[in-house]
């Protein structure tokens, strides 16, 4: 029995581990690749959307940028205010960086870069 239970909560973690997700005003925003090309994402209740590699934060300002810079990997600017942008590799890694700055408790808010399609007429 117990491996049974077991084998059900490793597949539980499996599934919801590979949900694309960030925060917007402290609620998450659930992605999904709706085209076969990566940058094509539908935010939930939302149109189509294009999803770059950029991600904005804010950091809290009891932290350091280079403690961020090299926890990450990442090479943020500020633009004002305690305001970065940051570019990653992939639109995938924008979006698991912008969940991981806010889960981590150091921004006030992350979140990917993202550019509305408009619709044609």
């Amino acid at each position: 029995m117990k491996k049974y239970i077991i084998l059900i909560s490793l597949l539980t973690n499996a599934i919801y581990a590979n949900e694309l997700y960030y925060y917007n005003n402290g609620k998450k925003v659930y992605i999904e690749n709706n085209s076969t090309k990566s940058r094509f994402f539908s935010l939930k209740n939302n149109n189509d959307s294009i999803l770059e590699t950029k991600i904005i934060f804010k950091l809290k300002p009891i932290f350091e940028i280079e403690e961020i810079n090299q926890r990450y990997g990442i090479n943020a600017k500020k633009n004002n205010n305690n305001i970065y942008v940051a570019t990653t590799k992939s639109e995938e890694d924008a979006i698991n960086l912008s969940k991981d700055l806010f889960e981590e408790g150091y921004v006030d808010f992350a979140q990917p870069n993202i550019k509305r399609r408009l619709k044609k007429f």
